[in-house]
């Protein structure tokens, strides 16, 4: 009888490899041309705010697959043009040049128009990639000046970190990508948003949730109370992601869910204002929640 069970569990087991490997067959690794913009997979060309029932962005690309306009809800318009190892997007308030080696930008550089903007300012941004062309870091430069950096962690081909933010995982994936993890280091650009690979960050791995934490202390001198008041700032953020997909296994929508936790921490506080500090005005704790959510739809051709 324990023989007929082996025979059972191996005959499951190789059953179920057989499974997974024909689910794998069903996502090949994206193919790239000449200029590095992937080709085999769909594009995105539109990404919609259902509540407010408005498209927050729209993609045009040319018969190669590149991009070359955006347009955005507040009636901006962005036009880019390929180059030999750069891309140029223009924009009635920019120009922003992008420099590209082995199909990696690695810096950009952006002009604004003095006219619309007062004195013309430059800001640039340098990339840095591993050995695998997985990005690394950014860092930001204004007008020459260094201002900070981006770092970019991960764990196989899954983003772990983006600056202060953690991200956590389960094993969801995509056909294409989650567009919106560009935001968390540029909330803007719409070359990033269609063409991730451009940056190193094109993978199909989707989060569950995202933490970010922020606390600082300070103290001042209560002159009625004669005394320092220490007071301890924390703020933490977590947000959870669910997302449905198209009939190819692309990301149809997210909806992140937002749960924002502020509290501050006093040494002592005059609750009553009378001026005298009792045990139950010691180490004060003040506890704000904030909950929100929103969605995005993105359409794939």
């Amino acid at each position: 009888m324990k023989t007929f069970r082996l025979i059972e569990t191996t005959l499951l087991a190789i059953l179920v490899c057989v499974n997974f490997t024909a689910c794998s067959s069903d996502t090949p690794e994206p193919e790239k041309n000449e200029e590095g913009v992937v080709t085999n997979q769909k594009k995105l060309v539109e990404i919609i705010i259902p509540e407010e029932e408005t498209i927050q962005k729209e993609y045009f690309y040319d018969d190669e697959g590149r991009l070359t306009m955006a347009t955005h809800r507040d009636g901006s318009t962005y036009i880019y043009d390929w180059d030999t190892n750069t891309i140029i997007e223009d924009t009635d308030l920019w120009k922003e040049t992008f420099s590209l080696e082995n199909n990696l930008i690695i810096s950009s550089k952006e002009i604004w128009n003095s006219s619309s903007w007062g004195d013309s300012s430059v800001s640039e941004n340098v990339f840095k990639y591993d050995a695998k062309g997985l990005l690394q870091s950014i860092d930001y430069y204004y007008n020459t000046d260094f201002r900070e950096s981006c770092k970019i962690i991960w764990e196989g081909d899954k983003i772990i970190q983006i600056g202060d933010t953690k991200f956590t995982y389960s094993g969801k994936t995509c056909k294409g990508y989650l567009p919106i993890l560009i935001w968390y280091f540029d909330e803007s650009c719409s070359l990033f948003e269609a063409h991730p690979e451009l940056i190193g960050v094109r993978t199909n791995q989707l989060p569950d949730e995202d933490f970010y934490s922020y606390s600082n202390t300070s103290e001042y001198y209560d002159e009625i109370i004669g005394e320092v008041c220490k007071v301890q700032y924390i703020s933490e953020s977590k947000t959870k992601f669910a997302y449905t997909f198209d009939d190819d296994g692309y990301v149809k929508s997210c909806t992140r869910t937002e749960i924002d936790t502020d509290i501050t921490i006093y040494s002592f506080k005059d609750l009553n204002g009378d001026g005298v500090i009792t045990d139950d005005e010691r180490n004060v704790e003040n506890l704000n929640n904030n909950v929100s959510s929103n969605t995005r739809i993105f359409k794939w051709e």
